[in-house]
């Protein structure tokens, strides 16, 4: 019984995965018809999470390894209603926390989190991109704009432009997790 259970859900996530073969990529889509969803005003920080407003930096630190990292904007996908959020990111891996240098290494990109679908009465999703690599740090993402703590230090900016970041002023605020901390809002301005 439980081989054929498990049979029938490898098979109906094979024909979930044939079906959505055929739906627009983000790409296809124009910017201009992309359902926009509303972006946070202030940080929300969270037991396990950092959330950022659009446009603003947040920084990701481990030991000595820094990233910034921009959400740029964040829309729905078609009519499934598949979150996507384009982000910029740098890393400055040298320890000096100097994102002028010229070392610092700079990526873009696209993440989605699909709806969630179900199969009789099973939840599960396909073709989620949640996680990026920034420099030696792997990234996971929280749609709309959040960033997981994992083992990381994360602390959320005003900083607009990746010339203004000082990883060393003194108005950082750096976050840890911590399961126990309740949801709360900082104004980043």
């Amino acid at each position: 019984m439980k081989k054929t259970l498990l049979l029938l859900m490898f098979l109906a996530m094979t024909y979930v995965s044939f079906a959505d073969a055929g739906e627009k990529t983000p790409e296809q889509d124009q910017k201009a018809d992309r359902q926009r969803i509303s972006a946070l005003e202030n940080a929300t920080i969270g037991p396990t999470s950092v959330a950022i407003p659009i446009g603003k930096i947040i920084l990701v630190r481990k030991g000595r390894e820094y990233c910034a990292i921009r959400f740029t904007s964040t829309w729905l996908g078609g009519d499934d209603y598949d979150y996507y959020t384009a982000y910029e990111y740098y890393h400055q891996g040298d320890g000096s926390g100097d994102f002028n240098r010229s070392n610092v290494k700079f990526g873009d990109g696209e993440l989605v989190y699909p709806r969630e679908r179900n199969w009789y009465i099973i939840p599960f999703t396909t073709g989620a991109k949640d996680t990026f690599v920034c420099g030696g740090m792997k990234i996971k993402w929280v749609h709309k704009t959040g960033v997981n703590f994992d083992d990381f230090g994360l602390a959320p900016t005003a900083w607009k432009k990746i010339t203004d970041v000082n990883v060393h002023d003194t108005r950082l605020k750096w976050f840890r997790g911590d399961i126990n901390r309740k949801k709360v809002t900082v104004s980043v301005d």
